[in-house]
């Protein structure tokens, strides 16, 4: 079963957040995720925030990717 992972950030500058967000992906993806993804909320409560996604494919593999 997969499993997910969301953190949310507040500010930022947008080429600040996607320079972090494409090493975050790589060192994630490097070490077991399935994806990673950010995007920035334009509605609703969150509204200018940033959303980061992980996908993992199974616990084990989202247990190798925290260490």
């Amino acid at each position: 079963m997969p499993v997910g992972h969301v953190t949310r950030f507040s500010g930022g500058e947008p080429e600040q957040m996607i320079a972090l967000a494409k090493r975050a992906k790589a060192a994630w993806v490097k070490n077991g995720a399935e994806t990673a993804r950010l995007v920035r909320m334009h509605t609703g409560p969150w509204m200018g925030q940033w959303l980061f996604f992980v996908r993992c494919s199974d616990w084990a593999s989202y247990g190798k990717a925290q260490e």
